[in-house]
């Protein structure tokens, strides 16, 4: 099953549009996008789950960077996503454990495949109890109240100054947030630093990404370049957390030697993968922190502020 990856629609952020309007058109984009994701993420399908986990990650993010033109109820709203996306993401996350085993199994000694194939069983096994979990939280009447909350914000009235006068006031902050962020990014940083990094990345990717139709080339291009940093990140926190769930599950492994073997010898593999990740980190940083690329973004946004003028007259 193909689930298109949700984005806020470019056209719902006219310059002249009241930014109150544009948030809400903008979470109601979003949960029409999001819809059929639930239904992929119940059936089970993995691209479905993945997707479902992203609407709701650009939902929070569309709540946090609209939120002083929503009510006050926007932080419940973020925190209730925030608790179901963990949910939904537990089932994500060993989806991308099933295969890093079984790509980095079919990398050691061939006879050990049988073995590399128990631990993929094992981890399907988990699998299959995260996705009850995510379903019975899918289906559960506080997240049909989450959903209800959300549509009846998306159909309110909004007011407020143009977006085109406010959006680079909305992104400057994020901005500032990742740069300091990212200067924390060095041979040395811990997996906490580098978490957050990657944190900040995505937050301000999303914001850039929401208000494109605002912006121009500098606009896609930081964006771009954060979407590849976030990439990185993203997959070396996976690798870490690969090395560190595999190692907690070796008691599973008992009185099965080849399994241990194989469970060691992956593990091993992962940890090399999150360390050569880590390494590639503080230059992946400064190349998306760039002064000169940060400021022609705003500049661009900033310059939404005339037009958003010229189209009100």
């Amino acid at each position: 099953m193909t689930v298109a990856a949700p984005r806020a629609p470019r056209r719902l952020l006219a310059a002249d549009r009241p930014v109150g309007m544009a948030a809400r058109a903008t979470v109601a984009a979003l949960l029409d996008a999001m819809a059929p994701a639930v239904r992929a993420a119940r059936a089970g399908d993995p691209e479905g789950i993945h997707q479902l986990r992203v609407a709701m990650r650009r939902l929070r993010a569309s709540l946090a960077l609209f939120e002083g033109a929503l009510p006050h109820t926007v932080t419940s709203l973020e925190d209730e996503l925030a608790t179901l996306g963990r949910t939904v993401g537990a089932v994500r996350d060993l989806d991308v454990l099933a295969s890093a085993v079984a790509r980095h199994g079919r990398r050691i000694d061939a006879a050990l495949a049988p073995a590399s194939a128990t631990i993929v069983r094992h981890v399907r096994e988990r699998r299959a109890a995260a996705h009850a979990l995510a379903v019975d939280a899918l289906d559960a009447p506080r997240t049909r109240r989450l959903l209800e909350r959300l549509a009846r914000l998306a159909d309110g009235r909004g007011g407020g100054a143009p977006i085109g006068s406010v959006a680079a006031d909305l992104v400057r902050p994020l901005a500032r947030d990742f740069a300091r962020a990212a200067r924390r990014v060095d041979a040395a940083a811990s997996p906490a630093i580098l978490h957050r990094a990657r944190i900040r990345a995505k937050r301000l990717r999303y914001a850039l990404e929401a208000l494109a139709r605002l912006g121009g080339s500098s606009t896609r291009e930081l964006a771009s370049r954060l979407a590849a940093l976030q990439g990185l990140l993203g997959d070396q926190r996976d690798a870490t957390t690969q090395h560190a769930w595999l190692a907690g599950e070796i008691p599973a492994f008992v009185g099965d030697a080849e399994a241990l073997v194989a469970a060691g010898a992956i593990g091993e593999a992962l940890r090399r993968r999150a360390r050569k990740l880590a390494r590639k980190a503080p230059g992946a940083c400064r190349r998306v922190a760039r002064p000169k690329l940060v400021a022609a973004a705003l500049r661009e946004l900033e310059s939404a502020a005339p037009r958003a003028r010229r189209e009100a007259a």
